[in-house]
């Protein structure tokens, strides 16, 4: 419902319950040993946090476009990518051993 992570991606909110418009978690663990923090709004990510502990690269799916932010300076934004039949938005990165990344809503330029 909150994280999928597998095809070599970690996708956020893939299954939101209707019942969970607004919410946050933390904690939950991805593929790649990824820590992620999320809070949600209107069924939307508002935010979310993403604590590298391998330093393995990172690729983010989304359905909305997200900026990625390290130490509040912008390394990415997301791509619209066509993945069965429907728009999600892309974002990858490199990561180091206890890095921590921030992704934002909206293309920030």
């Amino acid at each position: 419902m909150l994280l999928q992570s597998h095809a070599g991606y970690i996708q956020l909110l893939p299954a939101l319950p209707d019942v969970w418009p607004t919410g946050s978690v933390n904690g939950l663990k991805a593929r790649g040993n990824f820590e992620i923090t999320c809070k949600w709004a209107d069924g939307k990510i508002e935010e979310a946090t993403i604590r590298s502990f391998a330093g393995q690269p990172c690729c983010i799916l989304t359905d909305q476009p997200m900026t990625v932010l390290k130490g509040g300076k912008k390394i990415g934004k997301s791509e619209p990518l066509k993945l069965n039949g429907k728009i999600y938005y892309q974002v990858s990165f490199p990561t180091k051993i206890n890095e921590v990344f921030k992704l934002t809503r909206g293309i920030c330029f």
